[in-house]
């Protein structure tokens, strides 16, 4: 049986190294880059401040397989009821 997948949760992070000391000096959830950068000046720094941004992103995904019926069974072996 083919698995189901349904995204639970997803972000993106953002990381700003130093240009001085060269180790994260602000992290940040946000949606792009351009709204991680905001948020690093709103937090009182210089975009000199920073020398290199890491974004990571992570997607986590709950693995399903279908049986017969309205109902799913996890990866935990829990039942889910389907939603109608």
């Amino acid at each position: 049986m083919p698995a189901q997948l349904q995204l639970v949760q997803q972000e993106r992070r953002f990381y700003f190294i130093g240009r001085t000391k060269r180790e994260v000096i602000f992290t940040v959830l946000a949606d792009s880059l351009d709204e991680a950068r905001q948020k690093f000046r709103a937090s009182g720094r210089p975009d000199s401040d920073a020398l290199f941004i890491i974004k990571t992103e992570t997607e986590i995904y709950l693995a399903c397989m279908q049986l017969a019926g309205p109902r799913y069974t996890s990866m935990h072996e829990s039942t889910i009821e389907r939603p109608s």
